[in-house]
């Protein structure tokens, strides 16, 4: 046989798979979603809507996959709003799928009712600070995770590793300037760590993964949960507006706004805020590395050097913050 990266399961199977092993009703549709790091698909089961996620092989250990479930039962436990994972009709949650690439990990989650929030037009800002609220509500519910030993956010999950990533896609210049700045960025993170605020963390509070049905915000996708600084967590909204553009007013009031709705349900400490242009780059390196890292998945053409070199752009272009912060670091 061919060597197999990454294979299709199918939908059908699937469906068949959810209806025997889980307690849901009959399944009426089944079908494959989206994929990008986790395959998705959509069931139509019992009059009700579900997600099926089916990790890749060697994305998350078995105990990966269940440390975010007990997480995430004790985030909704707390009060906290966010899409369940389902158990299987043995009260496991987490299904092994044997594909031909080795062993894949699957969990089945509740519908999110609602939608995401956008960020664009005359209702951008009120939105944001709708988003900052609700990340707060949140947090209060992750506060009842007190351990999590599956991951961390430190300087080598968020710097460290990304960059080296990053830089193997770089010519030998940009790959000195993308040292300096990551020294840059461990100088202060380091400086600042003794004080900041830490936590478990939803993992990708990215300007989405909330589904507002109202006020009531829904919480989707915990696959990068983590413990750890919480200003890592709250710069990631600014790195899901901030993604295509430069410093300037339209972003830095979105990401006001954003601070302001959070900071009207729950405090922010002053070392958080003022390391948060810090968290911002940092939040841009991780991402940008996962998706090179996954190249070999998601095809080249959009994740190879120029995506890199525009990467290493749009770094250079938000630095100057860490010299000069924007008034929401304060």
């Amino acid at each position: 046989m061919f060597p197999i990266h990454h294979s299709l399961l199918d939908a059908d199977a699937l469906g068949a798979h959810v209806a025997e092993a889980f307690d849901v009703g009959a399944v009426d549709d089944c079908r494959f979603w989206r994929s990008f790091i986790n395959d998705v698909y959509r069931l139509d089961a019992g009059g009700r809507r579900w997600w099926l996620r089916v990790q890749p092989a060697g994305w998350r250990t078995r105990a990966e996959t269940e440390g975010e479930v007990e997480a995430i039962l004790a985030v909704t436990a707390a009060g906290g709003a966010a899409a369940r994972p389902a158990p299987r009709r043995d009260g496991v949650y987490v299904s092994e799928l044997d594909a031909p690439e080795g062993p894949r990990s699957a969990v089945l989650f509740e519908d999110a009712p609602g939608a995401d929030l956008g960020f664009l037009g005359k209702d951008g800002v009120a939105n944001a600070r709708r988003y900052g609220a609700a990340s707060a509500r949140l947090h209060d519910a992750c506060d009842a995770v007190t351990a999590f030993p599956v991951r961390s956010f430190d300087l080598d999950f968020i710097v460290t590793r990304p960059a080296a990533v990053l830089a193997a896609f770089l010519d030998p210049g940009d790959r000195d300037e993308l040292g300096r700045l990551t020294d840059r960025l461990t100088t202060i993170v380091r400086a600042a760590s003794g004080e900041l605020t830490t936590g478990f963390c939803h993992g990708d509070l990215n300007c989405q993964n909330l589904h507002f049905a109202g006020e009531t915000a829904t919480a989707i996708d915990f696959d990068c949960c983590a413990f750890g600084w919480r200003a890592f967590e709250l710069a990631g909204f600014a790195r899901g507006v901030a993604y295509l553009g430069k410093p300037g007013e339209a972003v830095d009031a979105l990401i006001a706004a954003q601070i302001e709705g959070y900071r009207g349900h729950r405090p922010i400490a002053p070392a958080d805020l003022a390391v948060l242009p810090a968290m911002l780059l940092a939040q841009r390196l991780w991402v940008v590395s996962l998706h090179l890292d996954g190249a070999a998945r998601w095809g080249a053409i959009n994740f190879d050097r120029p995506y890199a070199a525009r990467a290493l752009a749009w770094l250079r272009a938000w630095a100057p913050t860490l010299d000069r912060p924007p008034a929401w670091a304060s």
